[in-house]
């Protein structure tokens, strides 16, 4: 190829590439932020504006890349419902993180699938909070970036009407029901009484006051008043005590046995000293929050059913039992039901090695003729951990398990708390 030729293809490749350089010139100038791929943002319904994107182009071919940034300002948001929803419009891939916060307090981090589905979390109070989303932004073959989008809003829950309610409004005889005051104000005072015993309020959580109402088995049948007075509002409910068929028992014991315990003046005078006065006492806090669990980690035979009529020898008045006996073998290891407070952990003449648990409110276990005890007046105890051991102390006739429940003075029958079917518990208030 002689020299005019060659020179006539360069003068022709140069033009080629010098309009092509001039096509990518113009088309890398003519890219500005509408082409960062759409992130739209919604907190209940209101669209977050503050959202800063970052994104790197590409021109032609892939190359070469253009760096776009796009932000908007914010202004706050008002949010009045509790559990607001979020909505992420992005690129396949975003895989937006949330995070919310209240001053420097993290409250919420995770996806928008676990805000919106799981609600993980819930507002505690009335204010200023800031909403965080961060992505990544997949354009493909127009590139990629990330986007930041921060949104303040305020919250304001408008806080609903006060409730107050008792359930199950009818139990039968060792039953017990919930009162609940919902909504008050915070300084607003709540007390209330019964002819069905005394009743002691504990804080359930941030909006909500709780009490046990019990029905003793000794309680008569009929219908009682629960009178309730929150400042200046007096409200009364009613709670109707259904009548519960109760075994007859016969027991024969060995009289140097009663003589030292059951018929003792001595016995039943430390046992008034000791034992009784903690019926009438209320921890305004509540230590558990589980279901109860059985305090015995064995196969057993009840030996004595709650609440039975009980004849002693020859005695023609019965007596009642205010709890299940639980017959097992000397040193079986009890466990506490649930966390609570020890009370009493001692020996006493009529009920041998005993230990009294306040649960809060006033509710207490009471475990008597234990053979050991591993715990200690003011201890708190956590669920499951061990008690002692069953023995056959004070007035009784074999190893066994005295397993009663009082609300102040009213044994209550504790197999609900056991089985999860009691109205105290979380999941049973909840439902």
């Amino acid at each position: 190829m002689d020299m005019k030729k060659l020179l006539a293809v360069i003068s022709c490749l140069l033009v080629l590439l010098g309009g092509l350089g001039i096509y990518i010139f113009i088309q890398y100038e003519s890219l500005d932020t509408t082409a960062i791929p759409v992130v739209s943002i919604q907190l209940e319904g209101q669209r977050v504006t503050a959202v800063h994107r970052s994104f790197w182009a590409r021109a032609v071919w892939g190359l070469p890349s253009k760096e776009l940034t796009d932000a908007e300002g914010g202004v706050s948001i008002m949010v009045t419902a509790q559990r607001p929803q979020l909505q992420v419009t992005a690129p396949e891939g975003a895989e937006p993180v949330v995070t919310l916060l209240r001053g420097e307090e993290t409250l919420f981090t995770g996806t928008v699938e676990e805000w919106n589905e799981r609600q993980a979390f819930t507002y505690s109070e009335n204010g200023d909070y800031l909403l965080r989303v961060e992505g990544r932004i997949d354009g493909k073959e127009a590139g990629n970036g990330f986007f930041t989008a921060y949104q303040p809003f305020m919250l304001n829950i408008p806080r609903p009407e006060p409730v107050l309610s008792l359930a199950p409004q009818s139990v039968q005889q060792g039953g017990v029901a919930l009162l609940r005051a919902q909504y008050y104000p915070e300084d607003t005072v709540i007390e209330a009484e019964s002819a069905l015993g005394p009743v002691t309020f504990v804080k359930a959580d941030e909006d909500t006051w709780e009490a046990l109402i019990p029905a003793g088995y000794l309680q008569q049948p009929g219908e009682y008043a629960v009178n309730v007075k929150a400042g200046e509002r007096e409200t009364s409910l009613t709670l109707q005590v259904e009548k519960r068929d109760f075994e007859v028992q016969y027991l024969e014991v060995d009289e140097t046995v009663t003589n030292e315990t059951w018929d003792s003046a001595a016995a039943n005078w430390e046992f008034s000293q000791k034992v009784v006065p903690f019926y009438y006492t209320a921890d305004a806090g509540m230590y558990w929050e589980k279901q109860y669990t059985f305090p015995l980690k064995c196969d057993y035979k009840i030996s004595t059913p709650f609440g039975v009529i009980r004849y002693i020898n020859d005695d023609p008045s019965p007596a009642r039992h205010g709890a299940w006996d639980f017959a097992v073998p000397l040193g079986t290891p009890v466990y506490a039901p649930a966390d609570g407070k020890v009370e009493v952990a001692e020996f006493l003449q009529l009920s041998g090695n005993t230990v009294v648990i306040e649960y809060g409110g006033g509710l207490k276990s009471y475990f008597y003729h234990m053979d050991s005890l591993d715990v200690e007046p003011g201890q708190l105890v956590r669920q499951g951990d061990k008690l002692g051991e069953v023995g056959t102390t004070g007035f009784s006739t074999g190893p066994h398990l005295h397993c009663e429940f009082k609300i102040g003075k009213n044994s209550i029958d504790p197999w609900p708390l056991f089985d999860g079917t009691s109205p105290i518990l979380k999941k049973e208030r909840e439902g």
